[in-house]
């Protein structure tokens, strides 16, 4: 008869821990664990996704700004135009008389060809 008991008890505690993993609170609590750790998750992914993100776009805009014809007048140069707005790339496309108008950074200018020369390279 003892021994049926312990049988019996050791049956029941076994029966009893199967149930309890079967009870909607516990599996309700491990479902919520495992939500919570893909949130935190999730949220790493899409702060390293922003942090590259962000990256790129500062690296591109940067090259960007480098080859801005207004950061290019900046350092100096100017876009010098004809009368007609024709964009002037050769001394020669200019006579003495002509006026012209020099693009700056800050700026236009307006001015008269006194003499022009060629460059020989």
């Amino acid at each position: 008869m003892g021994r049926r008991l312990r049988v019996a008890a050791v049956q029941t505690t076994a029966l009893a821990a199967r149930l309890e993993r079967h009870n909607p609170a516990v599996r309700l609590a491990l479902a919520r664990k495992r939500l919570e750790s893909a949130v935190q998750a999730l949220g790493r992914c899409a702060t390293s996704s922003m942090a590259a993100r962000s990256a790129r776009l500062n690296h591109a805009l940067a090259r960007l700004e480098a080859l801005s014809p207004l950061a290019v007048l900046s350092r100096g140069y100017a876009l010098v135009y004809a009368t007609d707005g024709r964009l002037l790339r050769d001394a020669a496309e200019t006579r003495p008389g002509q006026r012209i108008r020099a693009r700056l950074a800050s700026g236009v200018l307006e001015a008269e060809v006194i003499k022009g020369e060629l460059e020989r390279s």
